[in-house]
């Protein structure tokens, strides 16, 4: 639908909401998304979490009929104080779930833009996503000038650094555009140089499926993969190629509210083996690692202990 709202209206609801940083980009398929994408399963195939159809991938639009825009979000989570705590997480999984955090939000923007548009509202139609669909949530944030490509395929942000989630609306409504930053990372390579599997290489290459993050999710593990988990010591997730990047250094502190709330940075073989299925789901349901379940977890700390709870 035509827009009656300028694109820096749109960014003032979502500053009044909170949260200061947002882009807007286009939903049609992107050929350099797909080239990108094609050369990536070209050279290292896919993940279990990956969809293989490429040109889905490279195209919002069609998860919505008569989409023209994408408004993307960014969601800062990095508030220093993690980093004084012990710790077997990754930073993003040790507070609630930013799946349900992105999604609670996104209700009450659309909610406050429907209020500004009113007659109009009805016509709007909107699809939420975040790093569950099968879209490239982090290109949509590149075009939409969120942030620039690392070597270790993190998106960076000069305020944030790459501490940051990607949640975003694609929608009817006609809104002016962003740019892209032109801008690239240091390339120093401390991120290739300390990544515990090897997983990056040189010219923003990526191989996924050596990515520690990825493997203590993974169902089922090789031999060569337990050792790659065991060099990354985290229970879930893997921070490594972050905490040595220098665009991580005197970044703003200034994680989204409701990431500052119950913090759990460490967990043990004792949390969780007395628990069923039931009451694991109950107790860490509403944190990033649980869709993985209990066993998943309980595999990874034996592995990061060497069989010990690692108390």
């Amino acid at each position: 639908m035509k827009s009656k709202i300028s694109s820096k209206k749109v960014k003032r609801i979502s500053l009044d909401l909170g949260l200061s940083t947002l882009g807007i980009t286009d939903p049609f398929f992107d050929e350099n998304l797909y080239k990108l994408l094609k050369k990536r399963s070209d050279n290292f195939g896919f993940t279990e979490f990956e969809s293989g159809d490429l040109v889905l991938r490279s195209d919002p639009s069609h998860l919505l009929e008569g989409a023209k825009s994408v408004i993307v979000f960014a969601f800062p989570y990095y508030s220093g104080e993690v980093e004084k705590k012990r710790s077997n997480l990754s930073i993003y999984c040790r507070m609630k779930d930013y799946h349900i955090i992105i999604d609670e939000f996104l209700d009450k923007f659309i909610l406050e833009l429907m209020n500004i548009l009113k007659e109009d509202s009805k016509e709007l139609k909107f699809k939420k996503f975040a790093d569950t669909s099968n879209i490239c949530d982090r290109y949509l944030a590149y075009k939409a000038g969120l942030g620039y490509y690392g070597i270790n395929n993190t998106l960076i942000n000069d305020r944030y650094g790459s501490y940051f989630f990607i949640g975003g609306l694609i929608t009817n409504l006609e809104l002016e555009y962003d740019e892209p930053l032109k801008k690239t990372c240091l390339m120093c390579m401390k991120c290739m140089e300390n990544c515990p599997g090897g997983a990056i290489g040189k010219n923003y290459e990526f191989d996924s499926r050596k990515c520690v993050s990825y493997l203590t999710q993974k169902k089922e593990l090789t031999d060569e993969e337990e050792k790659i988990v065991s060099r990354g010591k985290s229970a879930f997730g893997c921070d490594v190629c972050q905490r040595v990047c220098p665009h991580n250094r005197d970044i703003d502190e200034v994680a989204y509210e409701y990431f500052k709330e119950d913090i759990l940075s460490y967990i043990g073989k004792e949390d969780i083996e007395e628990l069923s299925n039931k009451k694991f789901k109950l107790k860490y349901g509403d944190r990033a690692f649980s869709w993985r379940g209990k066993k998943i977890l309980q595999r990874n700390l034996k592995i990061i202990y060497n069989g010990n709870d690692g108390r």
